[in-house]
């Protein structure tokens, strides 16, 4: 009676049980999904002694990159994005201001009981537009200058008062003392106006002319035959940390903002399996300014490869132009949003113009602030702009995978060094007569894969065949019903002794993936 045996791979501590399992990925908002070792759904062939794996990841090897996430229902999409700042810059806008001022002293002899005690006042308009007002503004920059002069012969003082400008709640003030030979001291008044708060006037109704007051009082002693008083008052180079009031109708335009889409770049061999059935394209305003704006996207055009001139534009119910009439002004630091969104379901050609897979778009951003400005300056809201504050579009492009793949192929090389696995139990192979392996699939991928597997010597000749070539180890399933199927590999004692006597260094795995159960265009989930 032969004393060889039938055993199992699960029975048999020198070899391993192969399966073959499905993971999942955490589904939550914007996972990302590049990193196979943290979040790719992988099917894998592990054991003690050989382990290979088969992911997501290298059936999209093409996209690799920093654009594909999974959304809350675990269906993978590309995505690209690219913030712009629209430029406001100018929005609160403090030109220099050079005044001279120039009062009449009527002749007086303080000799004779003559009062030489003068008040005059001065307003220094700040406001750059009519439409603008002023209400306060709390400066990081800027200086200011005054300087006198007055009719010869006179001596005494001068001060010049800006009541509107404090430092540390205390107006500016400088006083001048008057020579009878003309000499002034100082001769000049400087003073840096970082950390300076302004309190402005107004008109009550455009134009505004939003102004700093300035006063300035003499008392001079002496004989005046009369002449002029002339002050000399400069602000320059001011930069405001907050800015309030109101700041009327002004308009800009950023021309030729692009984004790309590197997706199409990566995937271009895979261009005849692959069609864009779903996408979006979102226009999203963040305005953190105290202001609101109506926004208008205009000639959003796209882009093959390097061409200078667009291949097709975006139009949407007839138009080239998308309109965000009401961008909210930015509350309690709260930014105000607003959004338009074009997708497959929008009355467009936005999906024609994807399945032209794209490099690039371009597009101009017209952009008002406060559109609902009235005549009325009740109705008027209060503006504000705080320092880093600003307006930024975000163009936001995200396209599903729906793929379409018959016929893609990989292959995974395994070390199988037989001998090595065996070591010590020699007498135990040499008794075995048969051998199975095992295989467990559970598949939540819509996927069908096939596959061969062979040994191979040191030499890379083939030993022999594990698995026949065409072999179906997975059907297609999904996330929500994933597909589940078991069997088992014979491996004859033939092919356990030649894996011995020749050394088996290698076992190759061949995939052959098809997606859906026919080839037909599937979401990835």
């Amino acid at each position: 009676m032969s004393n060889k045996r039938n055993i199992r791979f699960r029975d048999f501590i020198g070899l391993s049980l192969i399966a073959m399992t499905v993971l999942y990925s955490c589904k939550g908002d914007d996972i990302i999904v590049n990193d196979p070792d943290d979040d790719m759904r992988s099917i894998s062939i592990t054991g003690p002694f050989i382990s290979a794996s088969y992911t997501l990841q290298d059936f999209l090897e093409d996209l690799e990159g920093d654009g594909i996430f999974s959304d809350e229902d675990g269906l993978l999409y590309y995505q690209t994005r690219q913030d712009v700042e629209i430029e406001w810059d100018d929005l609160v806008t403090l030109n220099d201001v050079n005044s001279t001022w120039n009062h009449y002293i009527p002749p007086f002899n303080t000799g004779s009981g003559d009062d030489g005690s003068f008040e005059f006042s001065d307003r220094a308009i700040l406001s750059h537009r009519n439409d603008v007002r002023y209400d306060s503004l709390d400066l990081t920059a800027g200086m200011l200058r005054i300087a006198i002069a007055t009719p010869y012969g006179l001596s005494g003082t001068v001060t010049v008062d800006c009541p509107g400008m404090t430092s540390g709640g205390e107006p500016v003030s400088i006083t001048f003392t008057v020579y009878g030979n003309g000499m002034v001291s100082p001769e000049e008044f400087s003073l840096p106006l970082e950390g300076m708060h302004i309190d402005l006037e107004s008109n009550d109704e455009a134009p505004y002319q939003s102004s700093l007051r300035v006063n300035t009082r003499a008392a001079l002693e002496g004989l005046s035959y009369g002449g002029d008083l002339t002050v000399y008052f400069s602000l320059s180079d001011m930069e405001a940390e907050a800015a309030y009031g109101y700041f009327g109708t002004q308009e800009t335009t950023k021309t030729d903002v692009e984004l790309d889409f590197e997706l199409f770049d990566e995937i271009d061999d895979l261009k005849d399996r692959v069609r864009v059935d779903r996408i979006s394209i979102s226009i999203q305003l963040h305005n953190s300014i105290g202001t609101p704006f109506y926004v208008e996207t205009r000639n959003m055009r796209f882009y093959k490869d390097d061409d200078e001139d667009p291949y097709e534009y975006l139009t949407v119910d007839g138009s080239s132009t998308l309109v965000i009439d009401n961008v909210p002004a930015s509350v309690g630091g709260e930014p105000g949003f607003a959004e338009v969104v074009i997708d497959d379901k929008s009355d467009s050609n936005v999906l024609d113009i994807a399945n032209g897979f794209p490099r690039s778009m371009k597009l101009d951003i017209f952009s008002r602030s406060n559109p609902d400005a009235g005549s009325d300056p009740e109705s008027e809201p209060l503006n504000y702009k705080l320092a880093g504050q600003d307006l930024v579009a975000a163009l936001v492009a995200k396209i599903p995978f729906t793929l379409s793949a018959a016929g893609y192929e990989r292959r995974d090389t395994i070390e199988f060094d037989f001998n090595d696995m065996i070591e010590g139990s020699e007498n135990e192979v040499e008794s075995i007569e048969l051998a199975s392996v095992y295989f467990d699939f559970e598949n939540g991928l819509p996927l069908s894969i096939s596959a061969s597997a062979y040994v191979i010597d040191g030499n890379g000749d083939l030993i022999d065949y594990v698995l026949d070539e065409g072999t179906s180890i997975i059907i297609a399933g999904t996330a929500a019903r994933p597909e589940a199927s078991s069997f088992k590999v014979d491996l004859t004692e033939d092919q356990i002794e030649a894996f011995r006597q020749r050394e088996a260094k290698q076992l190759i795995l061949h995939y052959e993936v098809m997606t859906g159960k026919n080839g037909e265009s599937v979401e990835i989930t």
